[in-house]
């Protein structure tokens, strides 16, 4: 018994040491070199197009990590058909941000103090939306699909 007690001490022990810690809540201040990572097409929500889409991601989540490839894919087919895209990378520590940024071979959007995440009411991530001219939402989608044609069929894009 004596030793069962210990074995859960020590497991217990070990879990505390080894467990993630918690993002920083204070947001950082991004450098000029940070800077670059910004996605000039499109910003805040602003669509010079009939068709924006908004891919917000975050480097604590697997499915993002999971679905990283697609993501790109994506990406790359819409830009090909003029429609822009912007990845945001929010909800974690500058440290991560900038790992998880140099994943993806092109610009990123730094959502640094949480402010996107909380006016576009993202459910989980990775979450998709589809925005008009206007700024109106035609369509969101969180979670999403391994394959670009999936993703698009229900993105209606």
């Amino acid at each position: 018994m004596k030793a069962l007690v210990l074995a859960v001490i020590g497991l217990i022990v070990l879990m505390v040491l080894t467990a993630p810690s918690p993002p920083d809540p204070t947001p950082p201040t991004l450098t000029p070199e940070e800077i670059a990572l910004i996605d000039v097409e499109m910003k805040e929500g602003v669509c010079s197009q009939p068709k924006c889409v908004v891919v917000y991601v975050a480097p604590w989540c697997p499915h993002c990590h999971n679905r990283r490839p697609t993501i790109i894919s994506l990406v790359h087919a819409l830009r090909q058909e003029g429609i822009p895209v912007e990845v945001v990378i929010g909800k974690d520590s500058i440290t991560e941000v900038r790992e998880y940024a140099r994943k993806y071979p092109f610009p990123v959007s730094y959502d640094a103090g949480g402010d996107r995440y909380r006016n576009m009411r993202v459910p989980g991530v990775p979450y998709f939306r589809v925005i008009n001219a206007s700024g109106k939402s035609i369509k969101s989608l969180s979670g999403g699909f391994n394959s670009v044609g999936q993703l698009r069929a229900a993105l209606k894009v």
